[in-house]
């Protein structure tokens, strides 16, 4: 995504071309989550040692959105991992739905199990499931919503 932006064949590539440095506003996305996006693909030593779930799910989000999610991906899945001993429901939805967007497989399906066995509310009754849905916009959230759908399918016949 960025390499198309970037090029001659749009306005931000023909302004780099000539000048050295370029602002490229991007209103609509969270700030703290694009500089983490940029540093780790800068290779920085700077990098946080770990992230807030919620943190978490804006970064992937990014990534799904420019699709970087390649070049990010094994960072974000460390900070994932960081949390596998955490029983909390809210916090794993967001971790659910970062491992998704990031295509994160094994987490995600460690993930969702995580939630059929140990949650006792469907992820689509929390709290932090709406919210998460909020901000990670409407065309990422097909991806997560079929995903804790069939979460609390499961959860459902369990019951």
């Amino acid at each position: 995504m960025f390499k198309a932006l970037l090029s001659p064949r749009y306005a931000e590539g023909t302004t780099l071309a000539t000048e050295s440095t370029l602002q490229l506003p991007l209103p609509d996305d969270n700030g703290k989550a694009m500089a983490i996006i940029c540093q780790i693909g800068h290779l920085s030593n700077d990098l946080p040692q770990n992230l807030e779930p919620s943190t978490a799910v804006e970064v992937a989000a990014l990534c799904d959105k420019y699709d970087c999610t390649a070049t990010i991906k094994t960072v974000v899945a460390r900070w994932i991992d960081l949390y596998r001993d955490e029983d909390s429901p809210e916090v794993n939805v967001q971790l659910l739905a970062a491992a998704a967007l990031i295509k994160y497989a094994t987490k995600v399906q460690s993930l969702a199990i995580k939630l059929v066995l140990h949650s006792t509310k469907l992820p689509s009754e929390s709290a932090e499931s709406a919210h998460v849905q909020d901000r990670i916009g409407q065309p990422l959230l097909g991806k997560c919503t079929s995903i804790s759908s069939s979460v609390d399918i499961m959860l459902t016949h369990l019951r």
